[in-house]
């Protein structure tokens, strides 16, 4: 049950390091996939992959606020890389942003 330990120590690290974390934390999981370059490759036919997202929200159009919102989302991630990627082979698989336009 790695993938739930990872999520309890996650929440354990937001709330020592005091981490404006956005919630709910986003998890999910599938099966493995046959495709050699698929994060999830695997030849247990059995094998399920946890997904876990660090989200960062820019709710203002405030250049000083966004900034400050990016450095903590920054301080955030790499506080999670060196605390828990290791622990439980994680690392960052992509980064996409998306808006909404008014």
């Amino acid at each position: 049950m790695k993938d739930l330990e990872f999520i309890e120590e996650l929440k354990q690290l937001i709330e020592k390091e005091e981490v404006p974390a956005p919630a709910p934390m986003e998890q999910r999981w599938t099966a493995c996939s046959q495709s050699s370059m698929s994060p999830a490759s695997s030849s247990a036919e059995y094998d399920i992959f946890s997904w876990v997202g660090i989200i960062m929200h820019l709710p203002t159009t405030v250049a000083r606020q966004r900034k400050e919102i990016t450095d903590e989302f920054f301080h955030y991630r790499h506080l999670t890389q060196a605390e828990l990627w290791d622990k439980y082979s994680a690392y960052k698989l992509c980064a996409k942003i998306e808006c909404i336009l008014s």
